[in-house]
């Protein structure tokens, strides 16, 4: 299952990629994840706090399958049980598209447990995305003035 999101945000790659690795501030502005221990770095594990609408945070560990600054940034993580039950990719990109930054927030889950409430999941995991994208639009644009 796919969970794809987007915004238009005023600022330049590179800012928002320096925004998206500093984990340490996560809690200062971020609703979606809301810390993110470790250094981000090609095949890195990192300890991030997920927090999807409606459920508790949880903790979880991740290992970074993709990185390419200032425009790629990917990790994922399995259940307890496995990634026969349940996995999920975060992906963030960066695109330039006809003069505008885009920001992609993409979840990629497989397993068994989508079976038993795809619907909930879908919503919960996209309106958490959707919030992390205006608060990132909002943490960036307002520090132009």
């Amino acid at each position: 299952m796919k969970i794809a999101t987007q915004t238009e945000i005023r600022a330049s790659a590179e800012k928002v990629w320096e925004t998206l690795l500093q984990g340490e501030k996560y809690s200062e502005w971020n609703p979606y994840l809301q810390t993110m221990e470790g250094h981000p770095a090609p095949d890195g594990t990192l300890k991030v706090k997920i927090f999807f609408r409606g459920e508790s945070p949880f903790q979880q560990q991740v290992q970074v399958t993709g990185f390419i600054p200032p425009r790629y940034f990917s990790f994922s993580w399995s259940h307890s049980l496995g990634g026969w039950w349940f996995q999920a990719e975060q992906v963030f990109r960066i695109k330039e598209e006809e003069g505008r930054l885009i920001f992609h927030n993409e979840l990629y889950v497989t397993g068994l447990r989508i079976r038993f409430g795809r619907k909930s999941m879908n919503l919960a995991a996209k309106l958490s995305m959707e919030h992390m994208n205006q608060a990132l639009k909002e943490r960036l644009e307002g520090q132009e003035g």
